[in-house]
């Protein structure tokens, strides 16, 4: 079965749906293989009874690596290293939570969890994110100033 979709730069893309259930098979959102509906565990929140987008293997897998980066990271600390913001001031009673890249399995540091929220969404990659701000400012003129800004950081940080 095939679905239209829109994504967030409101390109029209054609989407494979996720799950055959007649087949008794569904695709992992994190391997991308299609596996038996087994293989994925069952998530039960009030009416809803569905399966969780990445397999059972890949969960697991993925926790290993969050909990051997936690060993390695040190103390969380009460600052969202994103946005820096402090616990007391982070929305949606957000808390401070582990970021790492999903690709290398390395640990990036302690962001709230609205920024990691934000940043998965945007493709968890520079050019998601680049998308957004020019998304942002492309009624204003603020160009200049988000090149300005970029230069600024970047000579900041190999000063």
């Amino acid at each position: 079965m095939r679905t239209m979709q829109i994504s967030l730069f409101n390109e029209i893309e054609e989407v494979a749906f996720q799950q055959d259930f007649e087949k008794g098979v569904k695709i992992c959102s994190k391997c991308k293989k299609t596996l038996p509906i087994t293989k994925f565990a069952t998530l039960i929140r009030k009416d809803l009874n569905y399966r969780r987008s990445a397999s059972k293997d890949c969960v697991n897998e993925s926790s290993i690596v969050k909990e051997k980066l936690k060993l390695k990271a040190g103390d969380k600390p009460n600052v969202c290293e994103c946005c820096g913001r402090s616990v007391n001031e982070i929305v949606y009673n957000s808390k401070i939570v582990l970021d790492h890249c999903h690709n290398t399995g390395t640990f990036r540091g302690w962001i709230c969890q609205a920024c990691n929220v934000g940043i998965g969404k945007m493709g968890d990659h520079i050019d998601g994110l680049i998308k957004g701000i020019i998304y942002l400012i492309k009624e204003k003129e603020e160009f200049e100033s988000v090149i300005d800004y970029l230069i600024k950081v970047k000579e900041e940080k190999y000063a």
